[in-house]
């Protein structure tokens, strides 16, 4: 599921909720990392922009 369906109201630099995947909302949009889609989300672990779960999965799939 995309972070903006899951976490609407999140504010750009402040983690979404506590004790989920380390995601932070960004004020500018840049491609998904894995599958190319426009996201304002950046995974602060990875240092690199997802735009849902599924993506964020594949990249533990694959480290």
């Amino acid at each position: 599921m995309k972070f903006d369906e899951v976490y609407p109201d999140a504010t750009p630099g402040v983690p979404p909720a506590p004790n989920v995947v380390p995601v932070l909302r960004e004020e500018q949009v840049r491609p998904c990392s894995v599958c190319g889609e426009p996201t304002r989300w950046f995974h602060r672990a990875f240092i690199l922009h997802v735009c849902s779960e599924e993506c964020v999965q594949q990249l533990l799939e694959c480290n």
